[in-house]
């Protein structure tokens, strides 16, 4: 189902200014920009949107990496033999996520994506039952269109392929233009930003009903023909009857380097320190790496509290064999994490 929409109930105050999106100013093959990621904890600015935006990022700070973002082939990325016969474009972030294109002049369709190395092995969501089909050109300031998709998606669960069929609902909007503020204290004017976001349904043998959001922001100079954009904000997380996100991946990239880096008192979190092992188990589990108090609490694949307590560095759960979530609690800090017992 496709939906279509263009507000012009408010004048742009310098539509001269705005550009459509359309097949030549989305990058295109060669394209590529060195990007710098950012703290993850940097806000979104989801909500700033409109005519005479501000996208103020200029207090983020840098983690000290970098990754490239490049335009290529489908058959040039690292899983171009799964997706070429349906896309003729792959935009690769490294080691973070991979989205498949079919553009023409006319539109652009989006066939599938690929998020490597989460708990769940590659998730790989193929959409060549039904592509996504995400702008008609040329896509204007205001508009937002609306599509739904299917196909499969494929992953690791407790170590064995998952292959099962998938279906969701996608909408991109041109929601803002304006001022982007970076975190070099750089200002671009005349500034574009696109909305993607999509929800992936499929079901899981002990999981159930399992849902995958994605939900990016890509801003752009639209002078700059076939440019890679100027910062990407971007999120995915699975949901499930679990009461934490399967995996949860956030990266937020910068064309600038930021003047300044998170300090050491930010990092060596609870998040950081804690290792579990082995995982899988037979429910003999050591903890290592904290130092306070921990209590723990364990969650079956139906999302119920099983059993709870204080966590100790060797620790004996008598557990059925299954995929359960540990959370590990201290007066500051929480984490979360998917352990099997065989």
């Amino acid at each position: 189902m496709k939906i279509i929409l263009q507000c012009f109930l408010f004048l742009p105050v310098f539509s001269f200014c705005q550009l459509s999106f359309d097949s030549l100013r989305l990058p295109n093959y060669g394209a590529n920009r060195d990007f710098y990621v950012c703290d993850e904890n940097t806000p979104t600015l989801a909500l700033v949107t409109g005519n005479n935006a501000i996208w103020d990022f200029s207090n983020a700070q840098g983690t000290g990496s970098r990754k490239l973002a490049t335009m290529t082939t489908p058959n040039m990325g690292p899983y171009g033999a799964e997706y070429s016969t349906y896309s003729n474009k792959a935009m690769v972030i490294e080691n973070f996520m991979t989205s498949y294109y079919h553009s023409t002049q006319n539109v652009n369709r989006q066939s599938g994506f690929v998020i490597p190395n989460t708990d769940l092995g590659n998730i790989k969501a193929k959409f060549f039952l039904n592509s996504w089909e995400q702008m008609v050109f040329p896509f204007s300031h205001s508009m937002l269109q609306k599509d739904d998709y299917s196909g499969s998606i494929s992953f690791l669960l407790n170590g064995n392929p998952q292959n099962p069929a998938c279906y969701g609902s996608g909408l991109v909007s041109y929601d803002g233009f304006g001022e982007l503020r970076l975190p070099n204290g750089d200002t671009l004017k005349n500034i574009s930003r696109l909305k993607i976001i999509d929800t992936l349904f499929t079901s899981v043998q002990l999981f159930g009903s399992v849902k995958l959001i994605r939900e990016q922001f890509e801003y752009y100079n639209l002078d700059s023909l076939g440019a890679m954009p100027l910062m990407i904000t971007a999120h995915a997380f699975v949901l499930s009857s679990f009461p934490d996100p399967l995996i949860d991946v956030k990266m937020i990239l910068t064309s600038r380097k930021p003047l300044a880096t998170v300090g050491l008192n930010n990092i060596g979190r609870l998040l950081d320190r804690i290792e579990i092992y082995p995982n899988p188990s037979n429910g003999n589990v050591q903890i290592s790496g904290f130092t306070e108090n921990l209590n723990f609490e364990i969650y079956n694949a139906l999302g119920l509290l099983v059993t709870k307590g204080v966590a100790e560095k060797n620790n004996r759960w008598n557990l059925e064999p299954g995929v359960y979530q540990l959370v590990l609690k201290s007066t500051s800090d929480h984490i979360s994490k998917k352990i099997v017992v065989q």
